[in-house]
């Protein structure tokens, strides 16, 4: 059983939101909302810092129970293995927003088998994450 498997409401509530109101999601992540000089808006940032704990609790309960790598305690470990599933949930978001995967009410059915399966291959390699590299939260940029 992946650790996935224990996601809490708040994940699959996430994946139902997220296809349901296509035009939002899609507004999230467009230039519409940022400026070179601003950057993202605050409130945005904020709710990618709330999806990306919702990751993070996903993977600490993994490394808690065996499921994944002990050493996913580490911070940048961690860090690694989230952009990956993250990466992964948005792919396929955008994939059935913009019609290359369907029909969009059925897309739900496919978080888990895929998610479990890169879950599968970090317990065998965790991922690395280069010193450089950040992601949310960086609430200060």
């Amino acid at each position: 059983m992946s650790a996935l498997s224990r996601r809490d409401g708040r994940a699959g509530a996430a994946d139902r939101l997220r296809l349901r109101v296509p035009v939002l999601y899609r507004l999230m992540f467009s230039v519409e909302l940022s400026s070179p000089d601003v950057g993202r808006p605050p409130i945005e940032k904020e709710a990618a810092a709330r999806v990306r704990a919702i990751i993070d609790d996903v993977l600490a309960e993994g490394g808690r129970s065996g499921a994944l790598p002990a050493n996913m305690a580490e911070p940048r470990k961690r860090a690694a293995a989230s952009l990956a599933i993250w990466s992964a949930l948005h792919g396929l978001t955008m994939l059935a927003i913009d019609d290359f995967v369907g029909p969009v009410a059925d897309i739900e059915t496919l978080v888990e088998p895929i998610l479990g399966a890169l879950l599968d291959g970090i317990a065998l390699h965790l991922p690395a994450l280069p010193a450089h590299i950040w992601i949310v939260p960086r609430l200060n940029k």
